[in-house]
């Protein structure tokens, strides 16, 4: 199972990477798995080439490597933090809201840094305040 540069597995392992990383940044668990499961079979394939490298051994270290992320990912979810987070700060924003109208600056601020420690960055725009989740 030679590939371009006699090295079919280390090949694989590294592309068998880079669709795995693009996979979790997408947040797409199934794009993940087969990532995981095209280099798992790259492995199975190499196992009949009597050639002796470090490749296989570079392509184990890889899938283990992947195989511990998706299970972080499962563990932490794949879910966008901004979604599971939007309920409870726009109910914050809209308090804070409330504050400003009524001249309570001081609450608002209070609201607006209390958010800011979380790592949720609020920005006041003639529509409303509009935020996002720092990375």
């Amino acid at each position: 199972m030679r590939g371009r540069g006699g090295h079919p597995v280390r090949a694989a392992a590294d592309l068998a990477r880079s669709g795995f990383d693009t996979a979790l940044a997408a947040r797409d668990a199934d794009a993940a798995a087969a990532a995981v499961l095209d280099l798992e079979q790259a492995l199975a394939d190499w196992t009949a080439d009597t050639l002796q490298s470090d490749d296989a051994d570079h392509a184990r270290r890889m899938l283990r490597r992947m195989v511990l992320e998706l299970a972080a990912a499962a563990r932490d979810g794949l879910v966008d933090p901004a979604q599971r987070m939007a309920p409870l700060v726009e109910a914050l924003l809209d308090s804070r809201a409330a504050a400003r109208a009524n001249r309570d600056y001081a609450l608002a601020d209070a609201l607006r840094d209390r958010l800011a420690a979380a790592g949720v960055e609020v920005r006041d725009a003639p529509e409303g305040a509009i935020w996002s989740v720092r990375a």
